[in-house]
């Protein structure tokens, strides 16, 4: 898979996330190799609480899934999903702290199914360029009684503050997944303007501003 996507911060508090078309190739089995895109999706990201001393910052995340798959090949469902996302990080002194709770309504022919995920993760610099990550996520599928259990580790590589590598090993301990995942990445930022937002304003104040 070739997963790429797009964010851009309205405000510190205010993120809109496009992920775009994906080119998957798929190979072994007894099936012959296949190609295509998987799907689309929009969602948007609020952060309505900085870390204070008794209390992490909290976010709220809402996707919506667009079906551009072809399901005839196993790429997709070819139906709409929602995903509701409560974030809750902490810093511990050098140590990062991520906590997920991650809500999925997945459309389907007759009706809706649903399925929750949980996720705690940890990052921790170990110099001035490079970060150690370390993830455990799991729960329920949608549209089946199958569970997730997936644990990750891997690190991200500062070459300088706009553009970052990383890369990442992951083990899934339950069935109807690959048993072994690989992912290397490029995230690349750039200052592309600001919303037209007066600070003194009422909604400068909520949106972070």
């Amino acid at each position: 898979m070739l997963p790429s996507n797009m964010r851009y911060g309205l405000t510190p508090r205010v993120e809109l996330r496009w992920g775009l078309p994906t080119h998957l190739e798929q190979t072994g089995g007894s099936a012959g190799p296949l190609r295509g895109v998987f799907d689309q999706s929009l969602g948007l990201q609020y952060w309505f609480n900085q870390q204070r001393r008794l209390l992490p910052a909290f976010a709220l995340s809402y996707g919506v899934k667009i079906p551009s798959a072809n399901p005839d090949k196993g790429f997709g469902t070819g139906y709409v999903d929602h995903q509701f996302v409560l974030i809750a990080s902490r810093d511990a002194g050098r140590v990062h702290f991520d906590f997920n709770a991650d809500g999925t309504v997945a459309g389907g022919e007759d009706n809706y199914s649903g399925a929750v995920q949980l996720g705690l993760a940890l990052s921790m610099p170990l110099s001035k360029r490079f970060t150690w990550v370390m993830d455990n996520y799991g729960g329920s599928q949608p549209g089946t009684s199958d569970r997730l259990g997936a644990a990750l580790v891997g690190g991200t590589w500062s070459l300088r503050p706009s553009l970052v590598l990383d890369g990442a090993y992951t083990r899934i301990y339950t069935g109807g997944q690959p048993r072994q995942i690989f992912t290397i990445g490029i995230t690349q930022s750039m200052r592309l303007g600001v919303l037209p937002i007066h600070r003194g304003s009422m909604l400068a104040r909520v949106l972070g501003r």
